[in-house]
């Protein structure tokens, strides 16, 4: 009897790419399970250059034409679509949702139960400090 090999992983890169004006490859992604409400196994989802711009936890999880490459990175619960792009060190993490047009790029990190939708473009170096007692 063949063992089933199971997967931890919840999405995979396909084959599908896309290349951007700046020569980076990015590879459009595809649901290996159930992953929320409306991301089912074989959805397919936004692009990204590795595994590394979005996280195999939880729910998170990158739409449409959106895309995160670089250093750029989505975690937790945290959702990218539309147009939207995170890159240059931007991290979109707990449920911070970002739409439209978006761009999120420099040390920007968004998250809490943060929503940004428009064409704006966020950019900051902001170095974030805990409360350490």
């Amino acid at each position: 009897m063949v063992e089933e090999k199971k997967t931890h992983k919840q999405y995979e890169l396909t084959k599908i790419i896309t290349q951007l004006p700046c020569g980076t490859i990015l590879y459009r992604i595809r649901a290996l399970r159930d992953i929320s409400d409306d991301v089912k196994a074989g959805d397919v989802g936004g692009w990204v250059e590795s595994e590394f711009n979005l996280s195999q936890n939880n729910t998170c999880w990158i739409y449409g034409e959106a895309k995160c490459y670089g250093k750029g990175r989505v975690t937790k619960r945290a959702m990218l679509y539309g147009e939207a792009s995170v890159y240059d060190h931007g991290y979109l993490t707990d449920d911070a949702k970002i739409g439209g047009t978006m761009t999120i790029r420099g040390c920007t990190e968004i998250g809490e139960d943060t929503w940004l939708y428009g064409s704006d473009e966020i950019e900051l170096c902001t170095l974030r400090f805990f409360n350490q007692r």
